[in-house]
């Protein structure tokens, strides 16, 4: 037992170091703990890719889209009546659904200067996965943003 305020005693590490000896003192300074748990590191999941893109991009990507079947949610849009594939009216809002796999897909255009594109995943994708799909689309992963 030691008093308040001294150091503790530590056993002297053997003369000979014989491995069986070495380890028998490693044994008795460091004390027995147990294995840490390892926890595995998920991987990142995104909800949405946001990207703009030139005016004349549109029309390409509503081809895109009607070429992996996405239908319109609401509104005008591929497959419509009312709206035929083309350029959008100003101010426009266009909806597209899709299912891939596990995941849904939905795509928003919103026309002005230039096209805004929002991709939004249910549930989250994985980076690997996301880049698949947006790739898919005719788009650039790389000009947008993952959140």
């Amino acid at each position: 037992m030691t008093r308040r305020g001294e150091a503790p005693r530590l056993p002297q590490p053997p003369w000979s170091y014989a491995p069986s000896e070495v380890a028998e003192w490693l044994g008795s300074t460091a004390g027995r703990r147990r294995p840490r748990k390892v926890r595995r590191k998920r991987p990142a999941t995104f909800r949405r890719f946001v990207a703009r893109y030139p005016s004349s991009v549109e029309s390409r990507i509503i081809r895109n889209l009607a070429r992996l079947k996405f239908l319109p949610a609401r509104g005008g849009g591929v497959g419509s009546r009312r709206q035929p594939p083309g350029p959008l009216p100003a101010a426009r809002t266009l909806t597209y659904r899709r299912a891939f796999g596990d995941a849904e897909v939905e795509v928003r255009l919103r026309d002005g200067e230039s096209v805004e594109i929002r991709v939004r995943f249910k549930p989250p994708v994985s980076l690997p996965r996301g880049l698949k799909l947006v790739s898919r689309l005719g788009l650039r992963p790389s000009q947008g943003r993952w959140r």
